[in-house]
């Protein structure tokens, strides 16, 4: 395998500062992570590992498994359920509570239930409205009216 020469240079130079193939890994992870917009498959595939073993390297160097949400953007319409699962996303983050807490209190067994809501790709069942609006202190007005749209987009 033929390395580059700049390759060559930059890995002479992490060598002369004490830079290890540990300290590269991290790094190398983090940014295809920041640039991939905390995508998991194109980070697997650029880094050339499987998914699960991407989760591993994650967990080693101890990178935070956030996600991202829909931003706001001037030409991007959200749907109403991404609008809600926004709602739901910036008052968990506001109580300091991590996903699967908030699964843990709605009764959901799996934490990949509060993301696909807070991605809006899930719909929530009207009866966890109130337990919502309690845990996270959204007026109940708002969640019912919210979810109310959700229904309507949807037909």
């Amino acid at each position: 395998m033929q390395i580059r020469a700049n390759t060559q240079q930059l890995i002479s130079e992490c060598i002369e500062q004490g830079i290890t193939l540990h300290d590269l890994e991290r790094e190398f992870i983090e940014l295809a992570l920041e640039k991939a917009k905390d995508s998991r498959i194109v980070v697997a595939k650029q880094v050339g590992v499987h998914v699960r073993t991407l989760y591993k390297k994650m967990d080693k160097f101890q990178l935070k498994r956030f996600y991202s949400i829909p931003v706001m953007q001037k030409d991007v319409a959200l749907s109403a359920a991404q609008k809600l699962g926004i709602i739901i996303f910036e008052a968990r983050k506001r109580k300091g509570l991590e996903p699967k807490e908030l699964a843990y209190f709605l009764g959901y067994k799996s934490v990949s239930s509060v993301c696909h809501i807070e991605r809006g790709r899930r719909s929530i069942p009207v009866r966890l409205l109130p337990r919502i609006s309690t845990l996270l202190n959204i007026p109940i007005q708002q969640l019912k009216k919210a979810h109310l749209e959700v229904a309507l987009e949807k037909g």
